[in-house]
């Protein structure tokens, strides 16, 4: 499986210089990073081509929130396997702009 992490740059970052869109994006390379490690890949979706992308909130101290999937994969279990590494995730440590950002961080199942 793979947790490829997306920083786009949104309203709220456009402003941002290019070394503080270098810091978000190491930023959301470590919450990826997080996020891979909880995961627990249902066995039984081996083999199927599933993806989700997860749209969430962290706020300024890392704190992670409304977390959405836009689109959902169309798989319970696979998007309740997403959900709960989420669950796991106590925070993310304080966002580099020290202000709150909304992130996408795309899984997919793959062999």
């Amino acid at each position: 499986f793979t947790v490829p992490d997306t920083f786009v740059p949104s309203a709220s970052t456009q402003n941002m210089s290019p070394r503080e869109q270098d810091a978000m994006r190491r930023y959301v390379a470590q919450i990826s990073a997080l996020l891979n490690r909880a995961w627990i890949k249902p066995g039984s979706l081996a083999g199927l081509d599933l993806r989700v992308t997860a749209i969430f909130y962290v706020d300024f101290a890392g704190r992670i929130s409304q977390i959405r999937f836009q689109p959902g994969s169309g798989n319970a279990a696979f998007d309740t396997s997403v959900r709960a590494a989420f669950s796991k995730i106590r925070g993310a440590g304080p966002t580099p702009s020290g202000s709150g950002q909304e992130i996408r961080i795309s899984f997919t199942m793959l062999d």
